[in-house]
């Protein structure tokens, strides 16, 4: 049985495929297997796929049908048999010492169920976003800010909390490993939610188990006009945001119940509930479609509604950006232990 299982679900990605395949192979850490499971694509891919299987014995290919992205990961994790889950998306990579780093990091930490690492995001043709690198401007790497550059453990629930406010804690699951006692416990990925669905897993899973941080760029993330991944700069995509994390609460609950007292998702969906107010709030072009949205806010959105006119009177920006401080002051009020550096 080796370590790692590395689950490559794939549909129509057969550009990318060859340059992630190489990057599995030119792992330092060699002790994995390879599970991809493609979902019928009628681009070559699942020809590519048998290219490298045909001398690559590592490597077992499987076809299912087509069920979305997550169906496809769920399907891959199924047949996982290591002790170690890497989802390896089919349009992205990763770094020769990837696995060698973040394996390491979590038999240090035995404790950790998550790894996690920085990550490189990428344009279609695989180059960097400018000098500087786009996910440390992400609204995670700002709540975090420098103890992104040290190893630390967040301990649970604290990302899980974090789901409230930022819409994403794990920009992309190449930047985790996961250790598959993990799946056992929390279950696998809810195939309801379309491109958001990890959202809920990542909630669910990091409201229980405890997540390794190791400073490094080991992935890639690739933005490109066919990727899965789904816009959340929208009211709709907000509120399927809410529903999620009332979901993964109340999923997290019934396997820990004693951990999770006291937390209130009424309470911390407000940065969801304000950005809902503020995006209805700029679709209404006209100023009387807008005073008329303002006063049936006084029952749809009255705490958004108030910050609002708040900041109208007293001349200062209502800015979406402050769920960062408004849910750090909430990790506070709660207790939550903040994350904390390690060797």
């Amino acid at each position: 049985m080796h370590r790692v299982s590395i689950c490559l679900p794939c549909l129509n990605a057969r550009r990318f495929l060859s340059e992630r395949l190489d990057s599995i192979l030119a792992q330092t850490f060699t002790d994995w297997e390879l599970i991809a499971v493609d979902s019928r694509s009628d681009d070559g891919s699942w020809d590519r796929l048998r290219q490298y299987a045909a001398r690559e014995p590592r490597l077992r290919l499987f076809q299912a049908p087509r069920e979305g992205v997550y169906a496809g990961i769920n399907a891959c994790i199924q047949k996982a048999r290591g002790e170690f889950v890497y989802i390896a998306t089919a349009d992205d990579t990763m770094t020769p010492d990837c696995l060698e780093k973040m394996v390491a990091a979590l038999e240090a930490h035995p404790e950790c169920g998550l790894g996690h690492c920085c990550l490189n995001v990428v344009d279609e043709a695989g180059a960097s976003y400018g000098a500087a690198n786009l996910w440390l401007r992400y609204r995670t790497s700002v709540y975090f800010g420098d103890i992104n550059r040290q190893r630390h453990i967040r301990y649970a629930p604290h990302d899980g909390i974090l789901h409230f406010a930022l819409c994403t804690v794990y920009t992309s699951l190449t930047q985790l490993l996961v250790r598959r006692r993990v799946f056992d416990r929390a279950g696998a990925f809810d195939t309801r939610f379309g491109a958001l669905g990890d959202f809920e897993w990542g909630m669910r899973v990091s409201l229980l188990e405890n997540t390794l941080h190791v400073p490094e760029p080991l992935a890639t993330w690739r933005r490109h006009g066919t990727q899965a991944t789904s816009d959340t700069e929208s009211a709709h995509a907000r509120r399927q945001l809410q529903r999620m994390a009332r979901l993964a609460l109340r999923r997290a609950r019934r396997l820990a119940p004693g951990m999770l007292r006291g937390i209130s998702p009424r309470r911390l969906r407000y940065p969801y509930e304000r950005d809902c107010f503020w995006f209805d709030l700029r679709a209404r072009r006209s100023p009387l479609a807008r005073r008329l949205f303002l006063l049936r806010s006084v029952f749809g959105h009255p705490r958004a509604l108030r910050e609002y006119l708040g900041c109208r009177l007293g001349g200062r920006p209502f800015d979406i950006e402050n769920s960062v401080e408004w849910i750090h002051g909430e990790i506070k009020r709660l207790g939550v232990r903040e994350p904390v550096a390690v060797p």
